[in-house]
């Protein structure tokens, strides 16, 4: 049993003043199961039958979080995640915090999970704390980002007392329930004995603390270059916490798998952990977006001026090429407002992008604007589940004819261009003028960018033309 410090009791007089410094950090425990699923699913992924066997205090969502390196998403703790001043400490607490449940009369010490008891046996788990759902993906391949967090940083690395988590995938392909919360480029499970500084605290815990715990998880751990230490940060109570780091599997396209999320206390309920998922980042496929060429904030594009492009972007890179089919709607015509386009798209081997260029052509007529939208296809319902828009604006056209005889003037003003390039307007002779001067004039936009213009200089360049009688 390891010696525990006073909890939350001990920081009360701290939340005041912390609560101001944390202003931003927002966390909530009040999500129920499906909510949590549908914050973490993102693209191409179905999914069904959430169930939660979690404290109420244990689960929940965070948003604004600078510490975490995922700015936003769910959590699951074997502690609490909202701060109960006297009794528990938040999430949201500090480093000044202490996360531990008081073991004495401990309501939720009894929320165990067996499929955790296997990893740690002959220990077993205590403040249990599992999110479960079914799943359908679209692709061959599947991943979400997380950070693992927890109060056993740094004391208890390399002991006994390593608290454990898990995702467990079920389904084709996979033999039985498999944890893929791998340390990156290994087999060795993420737990506080895989990650942490490489630096056992022996001289205060000599009777606990030896490498050899950190060892046996496998060649190479501990792992520190996966290590955060947060032992002063402002806005997470945990200690320490790992890198941000990708869980991913290979799965049968358009199949069901089950994943289970759980984490738990091992040997007592004392110090807390916590494991924080982004929001969306459990996807499938691809995503798209849309840019112009030249300023990729805008979606923007224009005749004779500013083309575009479809960005196509999968959640990593991949070690052998994919092919995503494509539709497009919009009221832009294929072969009349811009050159037509592929029904499908390879992203090469070792790649996570490709993109689609999209060239406008002009038709020199001023109209309304027209929209591109390329979907993706889904191929298990043959409809689309992801979309973006190109929007084509078009120029008006600047050529016109002026008539200016002898004595008069002629008020070149309230003119507006839309694009790069020069502004031209002839000034042609008529009949019935004494004297004429014909003159061509040039407006040089001094832009490298599509934008409306409403100041320029005019180089005028005048030629007297034979009079006329």
């Amino acid at each position: 049993m390891k010696t525990l410090q006073l909890f939350c009791l001990s920081f009360v007089l701290l939340f005041a003043p912390y609560t101001a410094l944390n202003a931003q950090f927002i966390v909530s425990d009040t999500a129920g199961a499906s909510t949590l699923v549908n914050t973490l699913v993102g693209n191409g992924i179905t999914i069904s039958s959430a169930i939660l066997n979690c404290p109420t205090i244990s689960k929940g969502t965070y948003d604004r979080s600078t510490t975490l390196g995922i700015s936003k998403g769910i959590v699951l703790t074997s502690g609490n995640v909202v701060v109960a001043p006297g009794i528990y400490c938040g999430i949201d607490t500090g480093a000044e915090g202490f996360a531990s449940i008081d073991p004495d009369g401990d309501p939720f010490a009894t929320f165990f999970d067996s499929q955790l008891d296997s990893l740690v046996f002959p220990n077993t788990t205590f403040n249990a704390c599992a999110l479960e759902f079914d799943f359908v993906p679209i692709d061959s391949f599947f991943s979400f980002k997380y950070v693992f967090a927890s109060e056993e940083y740094p004391e208890y690395a390399c002991t006994p007392f390593n608290d454990v988590f898990a995702f467990f995938i079920n389904g084709p392909g996979y033999a039985g329930n498999t944890n893929i919360a791998l340390v990156p480029g290994t087999s060795i499970p993420v737990t506080i004995n895989s990650i942490n500084e490489n630096n056992p605290m022996v001289d205060t815990f000599p009777n606990l603390n030896d490498t050899s715990y950190c060892r046996a998880m496998g060649p190479g751990s501990p792992f520190n270059i996966y290590y955060r230490d947060n032992s002063s940060g402002l806005e997470l109570v945990y200690d320490g916490l790992t890198t941000v780091l990708t869980a991913s599997g290979k799965v049968s396209p358009c199949r069901s798998y089950h994943m289970k999320i759980a984490i738990a206390d091992v040997g007592d309920e004392g110090y807390d952990s916590g494991v924080f998922l982004e929001e969306n980042s459990f996807s499938s496929g691809a995503s798209i977006n849309s840019r112009a060429n030249r300023d990729s904030t805008s979606i923007y594009i224009s005749e004779d001026c500013e083309d575009g492009r479809f960005v196509i972007r999968t959640p990593s890179v991949r070690s052998s090429s994919q092919t995503f089919s494509l539709s497009y709607g919009g009221n832009a015509i294929s072969g009349l407002d811009y050159t037509p386009l592929p029904t499908s798209i390879t992203i090469p081997a070792f790649r996570d992008t490709a993109s689609i260029s999209v060239r406008v052509l002009s038709d020199l007529i001023f109209e309304p604007h027209d929209t591109i939208k390329l979907y993706v296809i889904n191929p298990c319902t043959f409809l689309p589940y992801d979309s973006a828009i190109l929007i084509i604006r078009d120029v008006k056209p600047d050529t016109a004819s002026y008539t200016l005889c002898t004595g008069n003037s002629l008020f070149l003003g309230g003119a507006t261009r839309t694009g790069v390039g020069a502004w031209r307007d002839t000034l042609n002779n008529v009949l019935g003028c004494d004297s004429v001067f014909v003159s061509k004039i040039t407006a040089v936009i001094p832009f490298n960018q599509c934008q409306e213009i409403k100041h320029f200089v005019l180089t005028i360049d005048f030629y007297q033309s034979q009079q006329l009688r």
